[in-house]
């Protein structure tokens, strides 16, 4: 067996013990293997309907920190870091049929990098992206979740946000922060969609 499939083999075993007997997915982008355990996830903030969940430093940024793929919280808001990053909440039960997740945030934009492209995956698949531009600075990511994944994953959602323009504030020639920021989150809404 070559070091590769050994390694891989020992990281799925620990995956394992990590999750128990938690649902898990493997998501094979660019040769890297993402994991999320989503039937593990604890203590995480409650996603009611008709509320809004801010991610500053002076609400539910605690556990934002604690995920993969964020910097420290700031009072507007927390940026994601590079590519990859996790966001996972609770939702209560819902009645009346499907619900839409609405993300609401910012990225950074210039004449030289006029837009930024973004896609969301739930639970391990592939439901949404979104686009940011010049023009449109405020658009939202928007999630249509089926009231059969509440009931299927009791009411746990992770939410993998994949950003295909990070870039760095100093690169941009907008300040001197080196950080590669994808995506500032600034909250979550969880409302009835749109029939």
């Amino acid at each position: 067996m070559s070091n590769n499939k050994k390694y891989f083999s020992l990281s799925l075993l620990a995956i394992l013990a990590y999750c128990g007997i938690s649902v898990f997915f493997i998501m094979a982008s660019k040769n890297i293997v993402d994991f999320v355990c989503v039937n593990a996830i604890t203590d995480h903030p409650l996603l009611l309907l008709n509320s809004t969940l801010r991610f500053n430093s002076e609400q539910n940024a605690n556990s934002i920190k604690e995920w993969f793929g964020w910097y420290q919280p700031e009072p507007w808001g927390t940026w994601s870091s590079g590519e990859r990053s996790y966001l996972y909440a609770k939702v209560d039960k819902v009645e009346g049929g499907d619900v839409c997740l609405l993300i609401h945030g910012q990225s950074i934009l210039s004449k030289g990098h006029s837009r930024n492209r973004f896609k969301i995956f739930l639970n391990g698949k592939y439901v949404a992206e979104f686009i940011q531009t010049l023009e449109q600075p405020s658009a939202e990511g928007r999630v249509r979740i089926p009231a059969a994944t509440i009931q299927a994953y009791n009411g746990n959602l992770a939410l993998k946000l994949s950003s295909l323009d990070p870039i760095s504030p100093s690169s941009s020639g907008q300040s001197t922060d080196t950080r590669i920021l994808g995506f500032g989150v600034i909250d979550l809404q969880l409302v009835h969609c749109d029939p």
